[in-house]
């Protein structure tokens, strides 16, 4: 009877000694699930804030590519290998670029433009660190302005090269339009109320010039007035018909590739800031630098006619 009894208390403190065992790996497995539902909260929380990351990343990346286009101005992006990282929609009509040529050699590339030295120049850039800038022609006729510069990251570290091509086909047919014709025929009016070549050419050089200040005005106050002027008034007011011809030419490339690199640099957002112009109304930077792209263009065809005796 007494070794029964010691066996059940034995037992019963086995028991007591399991539960409590128990009651610990209970406790225990509480505390791992809070230590885990912790954890899941941070992790989400730290989901959340790689989502944003994310967001904002492909935010800034949709800005840069509409930025990019939206300047009209072809751009080439290279990593250290000359690997094509990135490109606006301009730089396909000058080199066959396709989304599927991203990470392939630039030399592996087709191109309109007449320049072998373009990888030798982009290595030149990387080893130098300045920058490569020269006249190139295309095939096709057309000749671009084309400036190699080191791609430089937030923390300054050189990731590559930045290729522009700016279009000066205008400003080198002009030229080659007039190579050899006398000053005094580019000066004479082909009718008494028809601009001569020579009032053209500086004609072009002026409006460059009001169309860089009116961006910059913009920039500088958006919402600003943007006063109207009479463009036959200048022409004799400027006393257009005295200029030197080609260096009015000159001064018009030059004009234009300023005005190219500041558009270069405007954010999505400024694309957006306008003036007031005292006629138009209500004109944008975007609408402003439409309205001048074309508008060389039509004066080259009409330096051709007048020197074609059309």
């Amino acid at each position: 009877m007494q070794t029964s009894q010691e066996e059940l208390r034995s037992t019963n403190e086995e028991q007591q000694s399991t539960n409590e065992e128990l009651q610990s790996t209970n406790e225990e497995l509480t505390t791992s699930k809070e230590e885990m539902q912790s954890l899941n909260e941070e992790l989400q929380t730290v989901n959340s804030e790689l989502q944003g990351k994310v967001d904002e990343l492909s935010r800034s990346n949709n800005d840069m590519k509409n930025l990019l286009n939206s300047t009209d101005i072809a751009t080439l992006f290279l990593d250290n290998n000359l690997n094509v990282r990135r490109f606006t929609t301009q730089a396909t009509k000058i080199i066959k670029l396709i989304p599927g040529d991203v990470g392939r050699p630039i030399t592996d590339l087709a191109s309109d433009l007449l320049y072998p030295e373009l990888t030798a120049d982009a290595r030149e850039v990387l080893r130098k660190l300045g920058f490569s800038e020269k006249p190139v022609n295309a095939r096709d006729g057309r000749w671009f302005t084309v400036r190699i510069m080191p791609y430089r990251t937030l923390d300054d570290r050189i990731d590559g090269v930045v290729i522009t091509f700016a279009d000066i086909t205008t400003a080198k047919k002009l030229e080659r339009l007039i190579k050899g014709v006398s000053t005094a025929k580019l000066r004479k009016r082909p009718a008494p109320q028809t601009w001569s070549v020579s009032e053209i050419l500086a004609h072009l050089a002026d409006t460059e010039i009001v169309c860089s200040f009116r961006v910059r005005l913009i920039l500088g106050a958006p919402g600003t007035p943007i006063a109207a002027f009479d463009q036959d008034a200048w022409v004799v007011s400027g006393h257009y018909e005295k200029r030197d011809p080609r260096k009015s030419l000159e001064q018009f490339r030059m004009l234009r590739e300023a005005n190219l690199a500041l558009l270069k640099s405007l954010t999505p957002e400024q694309w957006k800031h306008y003036g007031m112009h005292s006629e138009r109304g209500q004109e944008s930077i975007a609408h402003i630098v439409r309205m001048f792209a074309g508008h060389d263009i039509n004066h080259l065809l009409q330096v051709e006619r007048i020197l074609a005796g059309k």
